[in-house]
This record gives structure tokens, C-alpha cells and sequence, in this order.
């Protein structure tokens, strides 16, 4: 597959908006492909979701879209220990990800039984996006985990 383009690209860059840095990347067709993903995850094809994100992701390994949903793929799955691991991959190369702080913390605060660590992902996620459309359903598992 042809990921890159020679031209170079204005703004592909890995401030948090899941893209990765590099100025030959085509931000377009990573998008798309990763919509591609979404779509068969949708229409019930899990293994070709898969597929498609792994294959992106070995084209474009910091690409956070990705690894953000085959967090939330795993986790449907009920493999909250696979989810966290993509989720952490995520933050190691978009730290600012509020998606995967969210994500993280309902994971260690519902399945992995991890307050400290759900406290802290939760936190960070307000700390990041407080206006975000899930804010209040955050801050209500923030306020049951520190009860």
C-alpha cells in the first residue's frame, strides 16, 4: 500500500491530533483508511478491522487513530489487558490523547481494577479536554472511584 506521497505535507505532525510527524505523510489517506477500519468494525467484520488497522499501523506505527481503535475493539472483545496496551502504545506517541486517557481510565477503573491508575487517566482527560461531550460521564466515574 502506499502510504506516503512526495510531496510534503503541511501540518502532518503528532501534536496530539494522531497523525504522526514526518513531512511525507499523506494525513488524507491515513484518515481514510482508518474510517475504512471503523466501517468494517461496524458491519460486524472484526478480522478485517483488524487487518486494516494492523496494516497501517505497520506503515505509520505512531499513527494514534489506530491504536485507539484496536483498543476499543479489544475491549468490546472483553481483553481489557490487549486494550490497555494500545491504549498506552497511543500516549506513548500522542500523550495528550484525550480519547485514550478516557478510554485508559474506564479500563483500569471498570475491568482492571486499578483506582490509582484510573484516577490519574480520568484527571488528565479533564485536565486536557474539560468542555468535551463526555466530561460529565468522566467526572461521575471520577467521583465513584474517589468515594
Amino acid at each position: 500500500m502506499a502510504w506516503r506521497r512526495h510531496a510534503p505535507q503541511v501540518g502532518a505532525g503528532g501534536g496530539g491530533d494522531g497523525l504522526p510527524e514526518g513531512p511525507d505523510l499523506n494525513p488524507a489517506l491515513l484518515d481514510a483508511t482508518n474510517n475504512l477500519g471503523l466501517v468494517q468494525a461496524q458491519l460486524g467484520q472484526r478480522d478485517e478491522a483488524e487487518a486494516t488497522w494492523r496494516g497501517l499501523l505497520l506503515e505509520s506505527p505512531t499513527y494514534c487513530k489506530a491504536h485507539n481503535n484496536l483498543g476499543l475493539l479489544y475491549a468490546r472483545e472483553g481483553k481489557p489487558r490487549e486494550a490497555a496496551a494500545e491504549l498506552r502504545t497511543t500516549l506513548a506517541y500522542c500523550p495528550e490523547d484525550c480519547r485514550a486517557h478516557r478510554y485508559l481510565g474506564e479500563l483500569y477503573g471498570m475491568q482492571l481494577n486499578d483506582r490509582e491508575k484510573a484516577v490519574l487517566h480520568l484527571e488528565v482527560f479533564l485536565e486536557l479536554c474539560p468542555a468535551d461531550r463526555m466530561s460529565e460521564d468522566v467526572r461521575a466515574l471520577l467521583n465513584k472511584l474517589t468515594w
